[in-house]
């Protein structure tokens, strides 16, 4: 099952072969959180975006409505590729969490952060510093706008936990938490992931299931590198076919490896 955005500028009508389910966001409104509509399996259906009816929240319904139905069934593997767009611009918090703890609070400062002197950086970047330091403004309102729109994140994360539990099925599945890209908020006077340096590379990776055991990894990690260590893990029994095949994750498999389970911690 996939949910949620798939590709920029995606066809609407656009469903990738090898899924079961497919509810793919026909467009970029989404990332608006309102006034948006998913590809379901085929049929286009609008959401306006209300209380429990923005975009995240929809992710999540459909997420848990699958996993509910998956994990009942013990005889068949099941994956899971759920994409809320939060918390990318223009999303606003869900109004539930509309007095979340950052709403009055600051962008992180580090020694980086609208660094005084770029003279060691590209031509580029020499040349447009001064404008780009009219942007600590914005910068506040999107970082308050970025972490209140996490905790609905934080909310699915949560609830899939608590329906694979209910269902008895927590020992089995693998879970993992990533993201597609880092975010600079004023390192280097820049915004967004538009160059590459480490606050733009940098992404979550946290990872729970069978067998995986509470720490951290130093070694450098790709989000390329999932598909053909999955393929070889314990919990695998298909070989990967392609990108769009879901196939070539495990998530679900019901073979239980020896190991402590955690549940990840939402961020």
């Amino acid at each position: 099952m996939f949910v949620g955005k798939y590709l920029n500028e995606v066809r609407s009508d656009h469903i990738p072969s090898g899924w079961t389910e497919w509810y793919g966001a026909t467009d970029r409104r989404i990332e608006n959180g309102h006034r948006f509509a998913l590809n379901e399996n085929g049929q286009k259906v609008f959401y306006a975006g209300g209380e429990n009816d923005s975009g995240t929240d929809v992710v999540a319904g459909k997420t848990l409505d699958f996993v509910a139905r998956a994990a009942a069934d013990t005889d068949t593997p099941f994956f899971a590729y759920v994409n809320p767009t939060a918390p990318h611009l223009p999303l606003q918090p869900a109004t539930r969490h509309s007095g979340h703890p950052w709403r009055n609070a600051y962008p992180p400062v580090n020694p980086n952060t609208y660094e005084v002197d770029i003279s060691d950086k590209s031509t580029w970047l020499r040349n447009s510093g001064s404008v780009r330091d009219l942007w600590r403004g914005w910068n506040t309102a999107d970082y308050r706008n970025r972490m209140g729109s996490l905790l609905a994140v934080d909310d699915m994360v949560a609830d899939t936990v608590e329906v694979l539990d209910a269902a008895g099925a927590l020992d089995y599945p693998y879970l993992l938490f990533l993201s597609d890209n880092g975010y600079n908020m004023g390192a280097h006077r820049l915004v967004h992931k538009m160059a590459p340096y480490e606050e733009s590379l940098h992404v979550p990776f946290v990872m729970a299931g069978p067998g995986v055991g509470q720490g951290t990894e130093d070694r450098t990690v790709l989000l390329t590198d999932i598909a053909p260590r999955s393929s070889n893990s314990p919990a695998s029994r298909r070989p990967a076919r392609s990108t769009e095949d879901p196939s070539y994750l495990f998530c679900g498999e019901r073979t239980r490896v020896s190991g402590e389970t955690r549940s990840p911690s939402s961020t």
